[in-house]
């Protein structure tokens, strides 16, 4: 296990390198930021969500996680979440455990840690966050510990949007123009449908952005 490998990493330099030794994913010093999923160690909600994390220190545990379980400990992730605004770009997040869910209105902001225990007020589920989002449109700010999600898989260093976005098989044809088409032009696009997956950056609406992402991905097949 990795847990404590910003330690192991000076003590290595010191000593030299040890005889049979269980290399991680990545060393503190060359770990690159790291998309995980995260879901429920028992399914219950099936739902699930994209944790970007970027500090060097956590990515060797979440790796643990990804790869051995709840048994290396400290599974609980503590983050803040915020309402996703378009300007923003591509939301990415979404519930990766269903390849045809659009994505969720929201995203996580700050990863601060893992642990083994959390306050209650803190602890829920991605479709609970969804959801109360929409009913008090004031709150822009939440804090979440899920007490029974944690790292599941390693989703690499990138995203590609419209693999997780839209389609599976991260193509655009006819098939997709056609959605577009028959939505054009169309406002009030809300989770979970937007718009029958014509709001493709889930602004609220089906405009000229949706199509240059459609006109864009069409370009680089």
């Amino acid at each position: 296990m990795h847990k404590r490998l910003c330690l192991a990493v000076l003590t290595v330099l010191l000593s030299g390198p040890a005889a049979e030794a269980d290399f991680p994913p990545c060393y503190p010093s060359d770990c690159p930021p790291t998309y995980f999923l995260v879901a429920e160690i028992e399914p219950y909600h099936n739902d699930s969500y994209a944790l970007l994390i970027s500090d060097p220190c956590n990515i060797p545990h979440a790796y643990d996680l990804a790869e051995y379980g709840p048994s290396v400990g400290e599974t609980i992730v503590g983050a803040y979440v915020e309402r996703w605004d378009p300007s923003d770009g591509v939301n990415l997040n979404r519930n990766y455990l269903d390849p045809n869910a659009p994505s969720w209105s929201w995203y996580v902001t700050e990863f601060y840690g893992f642990a083994d225990l959390a306050i209650e007020l803190c602890d829920g589920a991605p479709t609970g966050i969804e959801y109360f989002l929409k009913e008090y449109p004031l709150v822009d700010k939440i804090q979440i510990c899920f007490w029974t999600y944690t790292v599941v898989a390693a989703l690499g260093t990138e995203l590609d949007p419209w693999c997780y976005i839209l389609k599976d098989d991260c193509t655009a044809d006819f098939y997709d123009f056609a959605i577009i088409a028959s939505t054009w032009p169309e406002s009030g696009c809300e989770y979970p449908g937007w718009c029958g997956g014509a709001d493709l950056n889930v602004s609220g609406k089906v405009d000229f952005i949706d199509l240059a992402l459609l006109a864009e991905r069409w370009l680089q097949q």
